[in-house]
Order: C-alpha cells, then structure tokens, then sequence
C-alpha cells in the first residue's frame, strides 16, 4: 500500500471511529469539506505537510500514526497508545505509572485522547484521595 493510500484510509477509519463526518473534521481543521474528501478518497494524492498537520490535531494523533509509521491490529489499541503517547510528552510520571497506564491502554474502553488520559488521571487522583481518607 503506497504513503498516500495509508494517509488517507487512517484519517478516514480514524475520523469515523471518534464519530465525526467529514463536515465535522472540515470544521475543527478550518479546511473546506471538499479538501477533507479529496483527501481520505485519494483524489489528493500529495496534501500539504501543514494540512496533515491540522488534521493530525484535529484527530488528536501524530503525523507519524497517520503515515503508517506503525502496524496496528486494533484501532481501539493503536488510538489508546497513540492518545497515551501524546499525553505522556506533556507529564512527568514515574516508570511505573507510565507502565500501569501502557497496560490500560491495551484493555477494553481506554482513553481514547489525551484529554480522556489527562481526565483519567485527574479522577483516578480524586479516587485515590478518598480512599486514603476512609482508611483507618
């Protein structure tokens, strides 16, 4: 499968799986519904660095997972670990925080953004201080 085909059919499978159509995608990028068609179909075989770029954001995934840098079985799995990806450059976490959350990130119905990883961890945190403070 050539660069373009792999480009166009993750943002497509992508966009569809966070259910959103192409208007939806045409205006959280600023491009026209046209261009985002084009695109996903491969009409628009060579699209701009900056509207991949735009894309990948809007999606809320790296360049790299739009150009097939690697091979996934799951979308569910593969948006998890791309979501934790992006999460984990903006956090300092411990090793083994940053373990406990790969293997979350493996399971069924993990965070699938880095706001839901950032909301994940903010109610995990609120959990762990009510526990603490009904332990004796």
């Amino acid at each position: 499968m050539g660069p373009g085909l792999i480009i166009n059919d993750r943002i497509r499978a992508t966009r569809k799986h966070k259910g959103l159509n192409a208007s939806d995608l045409a205006r959280l990028t600023g491009l026209n519904q046209s261009e985002i068609s084009q695109i996903e179909s491969g009409r628009k075989r060579s699209p701009r660095l900056d509207t991949i770029q735009r894309i990948a954001r809007a999606l809320d995934v790296s360049i790299d997972f739009l150009s097939g840098s690697y091979e996934y079985d799951s979308l569910d799995k593969a948006l998890a670990t791309e979501s934790l990806n992006l999460y984990l450059r903006d956090v300092k976490l411990e090793e083994r925080q940053v373990s406990a959350l790969r293997a979350v990130a493996q399971g069924d119905g993990a965070p699938q953004s880095a706001r839901d990883w950032e909301r994940f961890m903010s109610n995990r945190a609120a959990y762990e201080l009510q526990i603490g403070g009904l332990s004796p």
